[in-house]
């Protein structure tokens, strides 16, 4: 048993002891002998919160395990990489440092960062990873969805708890701190701040949001506006949270999972609200694809047409097919055409894919092999929708003619004249 003075102790430090522990008691983390994974970063959110976990630790035998992620995008990357690494030491922690060798996106850093945690929690046998995202994180990421024009759902931003396979929590346990109030806190237990100097480019639209526009509202407008967006972003989570709820129950209604089919009549009758959230966790389910709005638009206006169409969404090509009161949406047929393209080129020294024997494009391609003496095999695309949509997916190119030698993409038209004006193509085709 805890002994309730220890406790009282620790919480009595600071007010944000105080309000830490009180939060970790609502989400029942106060439990004995749990792991953490504890991203951070150096600056003064992740600090406080080490600080914070640290000074709980012995009480409840946590095991803390520091993971740093270095982008390389910093003359001081390394520098601010060893200060983690010597406060894992100060602190006898276990510490993972993760370095970033792809281009740069911010977008790419944040699923390579949350990829590697969630890995490393499986790894670890650790059900919790703690990232120190404060109240201002949550109120800027409002207003970036906000500007791209995001739904209801993306308008409810980050969450306190996110659940991961159903194993994995991802817990954000100081996100009604303000920076304020970890600033404060660093200043008051002598925390090393590393100070990212990025945080300031105002090129970077969360920084601009950080440092210009949200400063400008709260001097003019209301000096309370972090709390007052909160407890809006809060009411907008519960009833996003209701709407996906009651999505899923009409869901599992109306879409049978011994033939994979939704039934279009009973779809047809719920709002359009509803509808839209079930295309969206629809392809998120049976192919991984999150979808904006406008494809979201897209499939909704394909399937009140209720007649077969195929189409492209990102790098899947997506089939209707109606048959009475059910719609089979299906995906993986590129993969199958892909082995068609496969094997006509490398079965054929010299492969041309053709829309039309009409075409004048075509009469002058087929022209110029003819004139080199060479054999070769036409494929005609005509009618043919979904063999002509597949050779672009394989070529990244929506050109046709499509020129291929040795399985290799030579081009189209353009570039097969010029090789053939220049001398150059007939030692390619050799």
């Amino acid at each position: 048993m805890i002994q309730n003075a220890v406790i009282n102790k620790i919480i009595n430090k600071s007010y944000l002891h105080k309000k830490f522990y009180f939060t970790l008691k609502e989400i029942q983390l106060l439990t004995i002998n749990t792991c953490f994974i504890l991203s951070i970063s150096g600056g003064q959110d992740s600090l406080t919160l080490l600080k914070l976990i640290y000074d709980f630790a012995d009480i409840y035998n946590w095991k803390i395990i520091l993971v740093h992620f270095n982008h390389n995008i910093r003359c001081d990357s390394k520098q601010n990489a060893n200060l983690i690494k010597r406060l894992a030491n100060k602190f006898n922690l276990k510490y993972y440092l993760y370095n970033y060798d792809d281009i740069f996106t911010e977008e790419k850093a944040r699923l390579w960062r949350y990829r590697n945690l969630i890995n490393l929690a499986i790894n670890k046998k650790c059900s919790y990873i703690l990232t120190a995202h404060t109240l201002n994180d949550k109120i800027e990421t409002l207003f970036l969805n906000l500007f791209r024009g995001s739904s209801l759902q993306g308008i409810s931003t980050i969450s306190s708890i996110n659940y991961i396979n159903g194993v994995i929590k991802i817990i954000r346990p100081i996100i009604n701190f303000t920076r304020e109030d970890t600033y404060w806190f660093c200043r008051c237990f002598c925390l090393p701040i590393w100070l990212d100097l990025t945080n300031y480019k105002l090129d970077l639209k969360r920084n601009r949001i950080r440092n210009e526009i949200l400063p400008y509202i709260s001097y003019y407008f209301n000096p309370s506006i972090y709390y007052k967006l909160s407890h809006i972003i809060d009411l907008i989570s519960k009833e996003n949270e209701y709407l996906q709820w009651l999505m899923y129950s009409i869901y599992k209604k109306i879409y049978n999972l011994d033939n994979n089919g939704l039934n279009i009549d009973l779809f047809d009758k719920y709002h359009i609200s509803i509808k839209r959230r079930i295309i969206q966790y629809l392809f998120k389910e049976q192919f991984d694809i999150y979808l904006n709005f406008e494809e979201n638009s897209k499939i909704l206006y394909y399937l009140n047409k209720k007649t077969y169409t195929d189409f492209r969404i990102q790098d899947k090509q997506i089939f209707l097919f109606f048959a009475y009161e059910w719609v089979f949406i299906r995906s993986g047929v590129y993969d199958t055409t892909k082995n068609i393209i496969n094997n006509l080129i490398n079965e054929n020294h010299i492969c041309i894919f053709i829309n039309s024997y009409r075409s004048i494009i075509t009469k002058k391609t087929i022209q110029i092999f003819n004139n080199l003496s060479v054999d070769y095999k036409i494929v005609n695309l005509f009618k043919n929708d979904i063999l002509s949509e597949a050779i672009k997916i394989y070529s990244n190119s929506s050109t046709i003619p499509q020129i291929y030698v040795n399985g290799k993409f030579i081009g189209g038209y353009d570039i097969i004249f010029k090789l053939y004006s220049n001398g150059k193509l007939k030692s390619i085709l050799k």
